[in-house]
């Protein structure tokens, strides 16, 4: 798979045998007229997760103020990753809001989760 990012923060590959962070890339698109944009190639194993997200799933705080955070976003992943990938979708949006206490949430929660064959 040949990929770049636009600022965003970087999807996951989740594989059985490892997690790739999509990280290459460049800035927000459409904040500059010229920009580039670094490019990347990863083999995607059979039956590989894809899952992006955006920084509203991984920032709620519980009641210490410590985010959820990629790590924690990633291992609830791992858990799910053998379900469909709608059901992983959902367990990543409660997992957030569990962590936080609450289903109320300060900025977007967006995830999306796609199976690669």
């Amino acid at each position: 798979m040949q990929y770049t990012n636009a600022g965003h923060l970087p999807s996951f590959l989740l594989s059985q045998n490892a997690t790739v962070h999509l990280d290459k890339g460049g800035m927000v698109l459409g904040v500059y007229e010229e920009c580039t944009y670094e490019e990347n190639s990863v083999n995607v194993p059979r039956d590989a997760l894809l899952i992006g997200y955006s920084d509203g799933l991984v920032e709620p705080e519980n009641v210490y103020g410590e985010e959820f955070g990629i790590r924690r976003l990633q291992e609830a992943a791992v858990r799910a990753q053998s379900s469909t990938p709608s059901s992983v979708a959902l367990s990543l949006m409660t997992a957030a809001e569990e962590w936080a206490g609450s289903a109320e949430q300060a900025d977007d929660m967006t995830v999306i989760v796609a199976r690669l064959k």
